[in-house]
């Protein structure tokens, strides 16, 4: 026969043996089952009892009877399995609704393909021109093979519209890819929209040109990451998708019980995502215990003299914190630093993807060139599946381009 699986959604420790508290009648008794109790000898009991969301009893049948009231719910389970609510210590909750929106789902794709992809997003929900295309979880580190036709992530969106600002999400949070509309609207400290462009990356911009891709003549090529993708006025990760999700914020609650998700550490919480917090509670569909991380982004807090108002972020964050001091569901003593970027770059990438993390020397940005005979190749079709490059086209030594900072190119062996 086969045996089903029930977790018990309580973020508490399973006790071994009967509680030493008074038997006032539980809320919950569950009986007939095989329950994990995560103890040394790895043992198992068939009963529990719980009160105001606590366990207090795990142990023998008869001795939950003992727990048993007038009007304590009994449930038996027939011998399914009880385990220990999962405690997930990194997560972006905001994230994980499955909603109808362009998706690549991590699938690696030639620059052609994502050409077709994007240009199909464009169609089907029928965005309007100068609207922001954001293309969710973009494969940045596997394939985007360029061609021809397309031999940058900039022209292959291009390619997919030059009425849209598009951006592409990397899967991990921190890469990001636009098209030519996107990186006109970069603007500098003061408001003017000046664009991403090869003097600009030298001049205005010098500060963020580490994390902005460029081609061999120093033009961006499509790549930016980190806090560069928002002086383009880019959507935030975790904000793209919450106008959909506050419509429905239980759905998040219910995505972590399915998997027996009890408790979690939500890894970044702006103070534009504490409205979900609150709808979840009021409604009584918080079913999980959550720690907030606090985060609060510097460019924000930077005053008409340049400097950041540090002050002012610990006293919202304080404000935060006293807020749910005493929530029996919510705990929000973390605070969320960004102090050397992420190890994540993938200079073998084609177009290379760039880490941005703390370093003794200055990182060497790649950029790759093509042989002859590569170049002449005609570009692949959407349904055929990319070649690999060849060892000649794997070689690459430091360059002092003077164009390019922090550069280098690709020779062939």
């Amino acid at each position: 026969m086969r045996r089903h699986a029930a977790i018990v959604l309580l973020s508490a420790t399973l006790l071994p043996a009967a509680s030493a508290l008074a038997h006032t009648p539980a809320d919950l008794v569950v009986t007939e089952a095989r329950i994990y109790t995560a103890a040394a000898d790895h043992g198992y009991a068939e009963a529990l009892a719980v009160s105001g969301g606590r366990l207090v009893y795990v142990g023998s049948k008869r001795g939950a009877a003992e727990w048993i009231g007038p009007a304590t719910k009994v449930e038996s389970l027939h011998g399914k399995l009880v385990l220990p609510g999962i405690i997930d210590s990194h997560i972006h909750p905001s994230g994980i609704v499955d909603l109808d929106v362009c998706d690549l789902d991590s699938k690696a794709k030639t620059l052609e393909q994502l050409t077709v992809f994007v240009h199909g997003c464009i169609e089907r929900y029928k965005i309007p021109a100068g609207e922001w295309v954001n293309v969710r979880q973009w494969n940045f580190s596997d394939n985007n093979q360029p061609d021809g036709t397309h031999p940058t992530l900039r022209a292959a969106l291009d390619l997919a519209s030059t009425r849209h600002p598009i951006q592409l999400l990397g899967n991990d949070g921190h890469h990001g890819a636009f098209n030519s509309v996107a990186l006109a609207r970069a603007k500098n400290a003061k408001g003017e929209r000046i664009g991403f462009t090869r003097a600009t990356l030298a001049a205005d911009f010098a500060a963020v040109a580490k994390l902005v891709g460029v081609d061999a003549n120093g033009e961006p090529n499509g790549t930016a990451n980190e806090e560069a993708r928002y002086i383009m006025d880019a959507t935030f990760l975790l904000f793209v998708d919450l106008p959909e999700v506050m419509k429905a914020p239980e759905r998040i609650t219910q995505r972590l019980n399915s998997v027996g998700i009890t408790g979690m550490l939500d890894a970044a919480v702006a103070p534009e995502l504490l409205p979900m917090y609150d709808a979840l509670e009021k409604s009584g569909k918080l079913t999980v215990r959550a720690t907030l991380a606090q985060w609060y982004d510097p460019e924000k807090y930077r005053n008409a003299s340049g400097t950041i108002d540090y002050d002012r972020m610990v006293r919202e964050a304080s404000a935060v914190r006293a807020k749910y001091a005493n929530d029996p569901l919510i705990r929000a003593d973390v605070v969320k630093l960004f102090a050397d970027g992420v190890v994540e770059g993938n200079p073998y990438a084609v177009p290379p993807t760039l880490p941005e993390v703390a370093s003794l020397h200055a990182y060497l940005q790649p950029i790759f060139g093509r042989d002859k005979a590569y170049a002449r190749r005609p570009p692949s079709t959407a349904s055929r599946p990319p070649s690999p490059p060849s060892s000649r086209q794997t070689a690459i030594t430091p360059t002092s381009a003077p164009s390019v900072p922090d550069s280098c190119s690709m020779t062939a062996p």
